[in-house]
Parts: C-alpha cells; structure tokens; sequence
C-alpha cells in the first residue's frame, strides 16, 4: 500500500506572504481652485469636514473635484453609503471632463470601500484613453482586470522605460500573476530608474522568495521593514522567510518585537506556534495556541480566526500523542467546514492524515466543495494526494 508522507508542518492560517500594491502610493495632487480650497483632513473634526465637502458639492455639482473631495471626508468619517456614491459621481464627471486628479480620487475610495469590480467599465470606456495610462492600469487592477492592466503597463514600460511609478506598478502585477522572473527584471528596471520605497523592496523581496532565494528575499525585506517597522504584513513576510530558512530564533525575536511587550494576539500566535512547529516544537507550539485561546480576543475572534486555530489545536494534539486520528480528522474537517470550506490552508493541514486509501472519499468530497472558491491550481497538492489513494488497493 502506497503511503503518503506527512507534509512539511506548516500550520494553517497564520502568517501569509503578501504583496504590496503600489497603485495609489504616489497619487496626483488636485489643482487647487476657488472652488475647491479645503481639505477634509485639515478642518476641526471629519464632521466639520464632510460638512464643507457637502457644501462645495452642493454648490459646485458639475464640479468632478467636489464630489471627489465628499467622497474622501465621507469615508474618513465613516459614511461609506455617502462616500461611494460620491466616488461614483466624482468618477462620471471626471471621465467627462478627463480630470485625472478626481478621476484617482474617485477610484482609490470605490477601491477602498469594496467596490473596485465597479472599475471594469473603465478598461472599455473610450473616455479613459484621456486619463493617464497608470491610472488605467491602477483601475484595471483594482477591477480584477489584471491582463488588460498588464497590456497597458507593458505599453507604457516599453515607452517610457525611465518610469519608476510604472515599473514599480509592473513588478507587483508580474508577481500577481506568478510570473517571478518577470517580476525581477522590472524590479531591477524599476531600480535603475531611481525607484525604492516600501512596496518595491517587498514585492522584489516575495518574487525572490518565490523562485526559492531566500536569502536575498530576508535582504530586501528588511530593507522595506527599515522604512517601515511596524507593518505587520511585512513584517510577517520576513518571518516566514527566516522559517524556511531555519532561522527560528531569528523568527522568534522578529515576532516578540511585533508583540512589543504586550500579550499576542491571535494572529502573532499562530505564526508563532507555525515557526515552532516547523522547528518540530510541537508542544511549544500547541501551549501557545492553548493560552491564546483563553484570553480575552477569543471571545470577539472572527469565525475564521476561531477555526484556524482550532485546526492547528487538533493537529498539534496529535502531533504530540494527545489525540487519535479519527478525533484529529474530526475536529479538523469541523473547523474547515466552519470556514465555508474556504480555507485551503486548513485543506492541506488536514491532509496530513489523510493517508490511507479509505480516505479517499472523504478526501474527494472535501475537494469538490473547495472547487465552488478555489481555482484547480490552488488545490493542485490535494489532488495529487487524492489520485494517490485512489490507486491503492482497499484496505481491509
């Protein structure tokens, strides 16, 4: 009977390599006219903000400027119904007018506040070609429309090759669509043309991290963590690199420092019950999860926080001989369902102990209900485990 062997123990739903998207870091300052001489952030309170906003938009309603000004102080002060249909007005008389200031105010607030699908009529719109191509390309994006934004950068790379803003935005889409090798060369671009900051060292950074270099990868992020040492989301790309690096003191202290003397939280808990248990640490790393999960952030946890670390709970108990396989795989397939089936991390924690050939229908099901979130790609490592049990003979 063919057996599968244990996958790397890399627990579920902590620390993920994330990218950094460049699109809006250098956004264009508005002209400053009669019509539009305040700024939100500068007024006494957001209230008093929005107020002036509401008025100038009143005042000036073919103003695109004006809309794109409410549209920022509504969402500064929480009103996300009134900052979006702002934007919405803000981005029609923007394509009108080809004002590309309200026109990048306008996208950046319909993509912070959930709505960049909307942006798609943007890649068609004949009224667009009088918008800057980065913008296009950023709205493109924020639409999920990444092959249109990639046609548009690669236009605007191959005739503005000085452009840091262009290259920079091309790197991060090159890594978006697991092209790293392209992902480097327009990187380095970017470099030549005076290009830095945060964004571009951690994306360099993940692309390298990706084509397996991991030591130039915990270089170039500790460059972006230098420029930036409490992002999290960096900071948390740097400990999964010194993880695969077998750096887990390195990891560690990188982890404590995020803590800064105050208790973890769920999120510094499961990367750092993940770094232990790489290291094979998996009583070190089940009691941090276990005192986690008497603290007080449990009580308010979201749903998926709570199954991830119930999950790596069960798997860790099991690891360490206090739980049978059949009590594992039960609490596992209960955390993975109370996640909508959308957790794949959970998905492969799970398939550490699905390794005999009367799994395989359990294993089966569980991939045909992921496939209604995930794409075939992302599910690849279960599928080549499921065909592997299937061709074993049945167990008696």
């Amino acid at each position: 009977m063919t057996m599968i062997l244990n996958l790397p123990p890399q627990l579920a739903g902590g620390a993920r390599l994330q990218t950094l998207d460049p699109s809006w870091n250098h956004p264009p300052t508005p002209p400053t006219t009669s019509e539009t001489t305040f700024d939100p952030s500068e007024g006494p309170s957001c209230n008093s903000s929005l107020r002036l906003a509401r008025d100038a938009a009143k005042q000036h309603p073919q103003n695109p400027l004006a809309h794109a000004r409410l549209a920022q102080a509504a969402q500064a002060a929480g009103e996300i119904e009134e900052a979006t249909g702002a934007a919405r007005r803000a981005l029609t008389l923007a394509l009108d007018t080809a004002n590309a200031p309200a026109a990048h105010a306008a996208i950046t607030v319909l993509n912070a506040t959930g709505h960049g699908d909307e942006l798609t009529v943007l890649v068609d719109d004949p009224r667009a070609a009088h918008l800057p191509q980065t913008l296009r390309a950023g709205a493109a994006i924020a639409a999920g429309e990444l092959s249109a934004a990639l046609g548009v950068l690669t236009d605007l790379a191959d005739t503005a090759s000085d452009s840091p803003q262009t290259l920079s935005l091309l790197t991060w889409l090159h890594i978006k669509r697991g092209e790293y090798r392209q992902a480097l060369t327009s990187g380095r671009r970017a470099q030549r043309a005076g290009a830095s900051g945060l964004a571009l060292y951690t994306n360099l950074g993940y692309a390298h991290a990706a084509l397996g270099n991991l030591p130039q990868a915990i270089k170039l992020t500790r460059q972006a963590l230098t420029l930036a040492p409490a992002h999290r989301a960096v900071a948390l790309n740097l400990v999964l690199y010194h993880k695969l690096s077998g750096q887990q003191d390195e990891a560690l202290a990188l982890l404590d420092r995020l803590r800064d003397g105050g208790d973890l939280d769920i999120q510094l808990a499961l990367a750092t019950a993940a770094v232990m248990a790489y290291a094979r640490e998996h009583d070190a790393a089940r009691r941090v999860l276990q005192r986690v999960r008497a603290s007080a952030e449990w009580a308010h946890a979201t749903a998926s926080r709570r199954a991830h670390l119930e999950a790596n709970l069960a798997f860790l108990r099991w690891k360490t001989g206090a739980a049978d396989d059949h009590t594992t795989i039960t609490s596992m397939r209960r955390a993975l369902i109370a996640t909508g089936y959308q957790s794949v991390s959970i998905a492969y924690l799970l398939c550490n102990l699905l390794i005999h050939s009367r799994d395989a229908s359990l294993l089966a099901n569980i991939i045909d209900r992921m496939r209604k979130h995930h794409d075939l790609g992302e599910l690849a490592g279960m599928r080549m485990a499921l065909a592997l049990l299937e061709q074993d003979p049945v167990e008696t």
